[in-house]
């Protein structure tokens, strides 16, 4: 891997991680938390994700100014090319109740009518 500068971590990257976690304190007020908000780094993590391939090439996910890159390197630690990392779609918290998520539930309006409904109705 090669040597980089490191990353400043700024507010704004900061304040972007930050509305999950201040959702789940307003859901959960009785829950304590020392320190109350998380302590914002420095600098930001080098880097996200170390992979290897079967022809033995490593792909990093290194930070960068601008979001990350994956850098190619071949079994001799050699780089091979480098390009910008795709953005990665947000992320979802599920909830979990007694160590399961619930089913999925289509939402629909007070006047849909329910699929059970729907199938009644047909049948008649």
């Amino acid at each position: 891997m090669r040597e980089r500068p490191p990353l400043p971590y700024t507010d704004a990257l900061y304040e972007e991680g930050m509305p999950p976690y201040r959702e789940s304190r307003a859901t959960f007020p009785e829950a304590r938390c020392e320190p109350g908000e998380p302590e914002r780094p420095s600098q930001r993590a080098a880097r996200r994700h170390i992979l290897f391939d079967e022809a033995r090439r490593m792909w990093v996910e290194a930070a960068a100014e601008d979001g990350f890159v994956w850098e190619v390197f071949d079994a001799d630690g050699r780089l091979l090319g480098a390009f910008p990392a795709p953005l990665v779609p947000e992320r979802r918290v599920h909830r979990v109740r007694h160590g399961r998520r619930p089913a999925r539930r289509r939402a629909r309006g007070r006047d849909a009518p329910s699929r059970a409904r729907a199938r009644a109705s047909a049948a008649r």
